[in-house]
């Protein structure tokens, strides 16, 4: 079962009985970029990109973007839109015009009704939401005073063999990424597991993962000195880290 985790539910971030072969052999990634993978190990993250896309067009001193149309820290609710003009609601009562706007939400939060759309989204378009599913993953990161584990050449993942499809299956160490970090990731979660971790506390995976650790590792293994488990799914700014289907006509403008 292991294996065939790995080639479906971790490639797919989906079980194989909601995936076809249609959208899955050949991937169409792999067409289109090949099968090389690659890790961004800078240290300033994804939002260095975000930042740099920001000052290229908002007003910035020192590196900080100053520019008094950045709103942050705001929750959009409700969007009233025309063919001439964009009214934007937020949470804390805050009301933005403009002569159109961009909605780049996930699709997850789009489908869970956060905002309201007046007048409703027209039927065509939310079709097209519902053709995605949205996957249930995630990913857990861990970090040990030293690492147990083995490192070098095919080492780069290990694979736990359980009963239990996705029960804490697949792991990753980043200490090609980040030497000396001792961190060791669980690299991902799905479906029902990625669901039923999400809802229980941070100490009790931390005990189910430690109790597979020692399976693996052997009984002297230290215990974390800290852990990180992402919830995308529960939590409505994200709501899905993934999503699976054919169909990009959610992203036709109105």
């Amino acid at each position: 079962m292991v294996i065939d985790y790995y080639y479906y539910d971790f490639e797919d971030s989906e079980p194989r009985r909601v995936t076809s072969l249609k959208n899955t052999e050949p991937r169409q990634f792999e067409v289109d970029f090949g099968e090389d993978q690659y890790f961004v190990a800078d240290g300033r993250g994804y939002a260095s990109v975000v930042h740099y896309t920001a000052t290229q067009f908002l007003s910035s001193k020192l590196g900080i973007i100053t520019d008094p149309r950045l709103k942050l820290n705001k929750v959009v609710r409700a969007v009233n839109y025309s063919k001439n003009a964009v009214t934007v609601q937020t949470e804390d009562g805050s009301i933005c015009h403009a002569k159109s706007a961009i909605v780049s939400v996930s699709l997850g939060v789009l489908q869970s009704n956060l905002i309201e759309f007046k007048p409703d989204l027209p039927p065509w378009k939310i079709l097209a939401l519902y053709e995605f599913d949205m996957t249930r993953f995630g990913k857990i990161f861990l970090k040990f005073p030293y690492k147990f584990w083995p490192t070098g050449p095919g080492t780069q993942y290990f694979l736990y063999a359980h009963e239990r499809r996705g029960y804490y299956l697949i792991w990753k160490h980043f200490e090609e990424e980040y030497p000396g970090s001792n961190i060791l990731m669980m690299i991902i979660i799905t479906d029902d597991e990625a669901r039923r971790i999400e809802q229980q506390t941070e100490a009790e995976t931390e005990a189910e993962i430690m109790e597979v650790l020692r399976k693996m590792f052997g009984s002297h293994i230290p215990k974390p000195t800290d852990i990180f488990v992402a919830k995308w799914w529960s939590n409505r700014f994200f709501k899905v880290p993934s999503q699976s289907g054919a169909s990009w006509s959610p992203t036709a403008p109105l």
